[in-house]
């Protein structure tokens, strides 16, 4: 069942150049820094 919505993540994902928080806020607004150069989806 999460096949499509990982496949459709995926393609946002790959198609990206984020080059802040802001910008991947603006694909998905329930993203936070975590540190380390790593984000969460909450």
């Amino acid at each position: 069942m999460a096949k499509i919505p990982l496949l459709h993540w995926y393609e946002i994902v790959r198609q990206a150049n984020w080059k802040s928080l802001n910008d991947i806020k603006q694909d998905f607004n329930s993203v936070d820094y975590v540190g380390n150069n790593r984000y969460v989806l909450i």
